[in-house]
């Protein structure tokens, strides 16, 4: 499955104690099916973080519609 459409924003959340987090918000399409949304931590992104999360949703993706 082909990642399209991939987009980087920040964001902002608010934790339990009322702090302030930043966020790094991806957005993405795998071939057709979409859009997914992954949030990460502005202090723990990267790319190799993106990409494994990305493999991660491709993986449930594939689970669910029966693909290898």
């Amino acid at each position: 499955m082909e990642v399209r459409d991939l987009r980087v924003q920040e964001g902002l959340k608010i934790d339990e104690r009322g702090n302030i987090i930043r966020t790094r918000v991806i957005t993405f399409f795998l071939d057709n099916h979409g859009p997914f949304t992954i949030e990460i931590p502005a202090n723990e992104y990267s790319p190799e973080v993106v990409q494994m999360k990305i493999e991660e949703e491709r993986k449930k993706l594939q689970a669910i519609l029966g693909i290898k």
